[in-house]
This record gives C-alpha cells, sequence and structure tokens, in this order.
C-alpha cells in the first residue's frame, strides 16, 4: 500500500474536505498572477502579490516530460526559428535589413516527421559512425543526398533526350 495514502499515516485536519475540488480551477488566474493573503493568529493581515517574471513561461505537465529545464526548451524552440535569425535578436536583425516589424509576414516553419523505427536505425549507425549527435549526423546525410541529386539532375540537363 502506498504510504502517502495510509488512513495512518494522515495528518490532514478533518475541516480540510476536498472531495468537490476541481483539478486546475484556478490555473489559468494563477499563471495571470494571484494575490496570497495570511492571516496570522494575532489578528493582523499580510497580502503577498505574486506575478510571473516578464519572459516566464510555465509549461503543462505532460511538456514538462519532455523538457526537464530551460536549456532543453530553448534548444527545442531555437531549433524552429529559421537558421540564421536565431543568431541575433529580432530587433538588430530587422534594423540590419531595413525591416520594421510591421513589415516581416512570420512564415510558418514545417517539422519533418521521421517514423520511429527510422530513427532508431538511424541512432543506430550515428552511434556506429561515432557521432554523439543523431541529428547532426542526420542533417550531414541529407545534405550530401541532396547535393548528390543535385548533381544528377544537372548531368541529365545536359544530355539529348
Amino acid at each position: 500500500m502506498n504510504p502517502e495514502l495510509n488512513p495512518e499515516n494522515d495528518d490532514m485536519r478533518p475541516e480540510y474536505d476536498f472531495r468537490g475540488g476541481v483539478r486546475g480551477k484556478h490555473y489559468r488566474a494563477y499563471r495571470q498572477g494571484h494575490t496570497v493573503t495570511i492571516h496570522k493568529m494575532d489578528g493582523t493581515t499580510v497580502v503577498q502579490h505574486f506575478k510571473l517574471e516578464e519572459g516566464a513561461v510555465i509549461l503543462d505537465p505532460d511538456v514538462r516530460l519532455y523538457f526537464p529545464n530551460d536549456e532543453a526548451v530553448n534548444k527545442a524552440l531555437r531549433s524552429l526559428i529559421a537558421p540564421g535569425i536565431h543568431h541575433f535578436k529580432r530587433g538588430a536583425f530587422l534594423t540590419r535589413h531595413g525591416l520594421s516589424p510591421e513589415q516581416v509576414t512570420l512564415v510558418k516553419i514545417r517539422l519533418l516527421s521521421i517514423p520511429d523505427e527510422l530513427v532508431q536505425r538511424a541512432t543506430f549507425l550515428a552511434k556506429l559512425h561515432r557521432q554523439a549527435n543523431v541529428e547532426a549526423w542526420l542533417t550531414r546525410i541529407i545534405q550530401e543526398r541532396v547535393e548528390l541529386e543535385e548533381v544528377v539532375l544537372a548531368d541529365l540537363k545536359h544530355l539529348p533526350l
């Protein structure tokens, strides 16, 4: 039996009854900021206001399983940003190219979906080639294949039909 669910270890006061509780009821309000009121034994009241820091993000529990820390989240998000842009601050990048934020239309970036079985095979081959990063290895393999296809296509254009 789970010791946390053992009634003998239950030190919850009888007046705390959560049977009618609704999970996530205050979730959205909490994300917007919240106030905690503490009523002290001497009759005084302390009110504390909490708000997320600028740029703070709260991950949903199912997402948190895949991204255990800020480094993992940032790495994943950077992979979605168009190549080259993430090396500059957005404003500096736009100014350098004579654009204002109002002139920029965001481009929908498509992710490449690879079947799990193929990912497992590629991971094995990357390790076989002593490549620690399967993504980098796959990128190199795809780049080599695309260049090969382009050479073949260029040669075909010169052949008489």
